[in-house]
């Protein structure tokens, strides 16, 4: 196991280490000025982007979220994504006490995740697109169209909830940060993403890299990375599912406002020798 200590975590969400591209990933982009990257302390992976935060909110609402869920799009409609829905639902309920509890879903969409909580007046979902918040006051769940960045809340949620959102924030620690002044002392962030870093794969590399724009997912985060981006926002982890037998890295945090001054890393090594065995894989299987 590698440790490090709290500026290099800072500096690893900051993109201010020292990295490397990952060769085996790029060359698969479509668009070759893009480029995947590993932190050389971290192991962290990241896509680097020039894009402002607000400019590449709007580019993904406009161009990313569909009606129809495709290589390049994003849709909540498709029996996959309401199946992990109701996956990080279960996982919640059997975790967490949620009967009047405050619950706010950044990025919510057009609200198909919260509409699966039964008190809608204890809802909120922060939403940059406003057609889907048009569609989450049919469902009679509250929203605001803006970014978490941009959002104004008080310090009264008792469970927030980031579902496949971290992964899209451009600058992941600001966003969280800011996402923990809105959670109560001791409530819950709950973090869904892909676990596809550092586990045994289960679809061919260049179709996991896609054919868009990189910085539309600008993060791609591992068990560790993930974990050290909470810990370093004052959470402490309270629950991680079995994410190497699933599509789902689910974790569960608890806003104790701890300050965690050693984390675990990926040997960024390894990380480059994990996706260089992806490829023999999928020539292996073809």
């Amino acid at each position: 196991m590698l440790f490090v200590n709290r500026a290099d975590i800072i500096n690893s969400f900051k993109y201010l280490n020292r990295s490397l591209q990952i060769k085996s990933l790029n060359k698969y982009l479509t668009f070759k000025n893009e480029g995947y990257y590993v932190d050389k302390i971290t192991g962290m992976v990241f896509n680097k982007t020039n894009l402002d935060d607000e400019k590449q909110i709007k580019l993904y609402s406009l161009k990313v979220y569909k009606k129809q869920f495709t290589q390049n799009t994003y849709s909540s409609n498709i029996p996959a994504v309401i199946a992990r829905h109701r996956y990080v639902y279960e996982i919640i309920i059997n975790n967490l006490k949620i009967k009047n509890k405050k619950i706010v879903d950044v990025g919510a969409g057009d609200g198909n995740f919260l509409d699966l909580f039964p008190n809608k007046k204890l809802l909120l979902g922060i939403e940059p697109k406003k057609e889907n918040c048009n569609l989450m006051k049919k469902k009679k769940i509250k929203s605001l169209n803006t970014s978490i960045l941009k959002a104004q809340l008080n310090n009264e949620y008792d469970i927030a909830t980031l579902i496949w959102t971290a992964c899209v924030f451009n600058n992941p620690y600001k966003s969280i940060k800011k996402l923990s002044k809105c959670i109560k002392k001791n409530g819950y962030l709950v973090i869904a993403e892909s676990s596809r870093i550092m586990v045994h794969p289960k679809k061919d590399i260049k179709y996991w890299v896609g054919t868009g724009h990189r910085y539309f997912n600008p993060n791609l985060f591992s068990k560790n990375s993930l974990i050290n981006l909470l810990k370093i926002c004052g959470f402490r982890i309270k629950f991680i599912n079995r994410y190497y037998d699933t599509d789902h890295l689910v974790i569960i945090a608890q806003n104790t406002h701890t300050k965690f001054n050693k984390f675990e890393v990926d040997d960024y090594k390894k990380i480059l020798k994990f996706f260089k065995h992806w490829e023999k894989i999928d020539k292996f299987l073809k």
